[in-house]
């Protein structure tokens, strides 16, 4: 079968680990063809890394998600591309898709968090742009052959929002990396950051992941400095500003995963401080590489972290204030004992799994 993977998000982070993980797998079974559309300054890193697998086609997409473009001439070159099912795994297709297509939904975040504060246009022109989001999920979900969750929380969400039948809904988890700790071994820390005296927190800055309430929690203990690690952002800066009066907030910006390894093995515990997640993947990386985790007590977290976390209430900072001195003041027994919990939570999360039913949900939609 010719299948087409929409890989415009290749080199992102979140949707872009979950795609790169998910087509590296696929690929290596020769029995289908994978048409891969990609942005033109992800092409030559992918080239370069399927060379010699004729199971592999790449196509040069110049369309950006959520754009007109994406509406008028991404069907185009879809049409163009022969392929006999398309894979978005993301919410950015094309209404008039012409083909049969599965969607990857990773969260509903947009759809229950709207709020000018996650965008930089003017208000008016946000709320517009957001309606004609709405409309476009509403109808190319509708449209799909079948949808990914990847946690039961996020087809909860799935149901209930959108009123999709249970049955055209499949959860599958994504998968966890287990990087070598000892790669990190000899990270040079941030300057004035001393092992294991330093707490962190990884990915964007988007208003639900929370951080602003994180940060106003760790001033007010003024007992460890918080390591603030993603790629810098409009979000981001704004979070500098306000902060830049304190020693007690650092960032880090973008770091490699090399790095991210070695600040995995150094740090006193990981912080998730968000309100909402698809399926809660920095807890899951942190804890598989052996960190202490503080996370929001919300159904996702709970689903795919088990009782291996601190929990706190996302919304006091009294609440992640005393989640954060627990998790600190735990003995080595204790911490022995929770990365022992998440182990055995852990085994149900594989990339290799999700991408074989993957492929088969493949098949049952042509």
């Amino acid at each position: 079968m010719r299948i087409g993977i929409d890989c415009r998000l290749w080199s992102q982070t979140g949707v872009g680990r979950y795609i790169r993980e998910l087509v590296t797998r696929l690929v290596t079974n020769h029995a289908d063809t994978y048409v891969l559309f990609a942005r033109p300054e992800d092409v030559g890193d992918m080239q370069r890394q399927f060379s010699g697998n004729r199971s592999v086609v790449i196509i040069e997409t110049d369309v950006r998600w959520h754009t007109l473009k994406e509406q008028l001439v991404f069907p185009l070159s879809i049409a163009s591309s022969r392929v006999e099912l398309m894979h978005f795994p993301y919410f950015s297709v094309p209404v008039c898709c012409p083909v049969p297509y599965v969607i990857t939904v990773h969260d509903m975040i947009y759809w229950q968090y709207p709020t000018g504060k996650a965008s930089t246009l003017h208000p008016f022109f946000y709320w517009c742009k957001q309606l004609a989001y709405r409309c476009i999920v509403f109808i190319t979900t509708r449209r799909a052959r079948h949808l990914i969750a990847v946690s039961h929380a996020t087809k909860k969400a799935v149901l209930d929002i959108l009123h999709i039948p249970s049955g055209r809904v499949t959860v599958l988890y994504e998968g966890v990396s287990h990087g070598d700790k000892r790669d990190g071994d000899h990270t040079k820390l941030p300057s004035r950051l001393k092992e294991g005296q330093f707490l962190m927190t990884v990915g964007n800055a988007y208003p639900h992941k929370n951080l602003e309430i994180l940060c106003d929690a760790v001033v007010s203990l003024k007992s460890i400095p918080l390591l603030v690690v993603g790629k810098p952002t409009y979000f981001t800066q704004r979070l500098q500003q306000r902060y830049a009066h304190t020693s007690w907030i650092r960032f880090a910006g973008y770091v490699d995963d090399r790095v991210l390894s070695g600040l995995y093995a150094h740090t006193a515990g990981v912080v998730v401080p968000s309100l909402d997640e698809g399926f809660g993947f920095p807890v899951v990386e942190a804890l598989s590489q052996g960190s202490m985790v503080a996370c929001s007590e919300i159904p996702v977290l709970r689903e795919v972290a088990g009782e291996a976390p601190y929990y706190f209430d996302p919304r006091d900072v009294g609440s992640i204030t005393q989640a954060l001195k627990d998790m600190i003041s735990a003995t080595p027994k204790e911490k022995q004992r929770r990365t022992r919990l998440f182990k055995i939570h852990a085994s149900q999360f594989s990339w290799d799994t999700m991408a074989e039913k993957t492929q088969k949900i493949y098949h049952t939609c042509v």
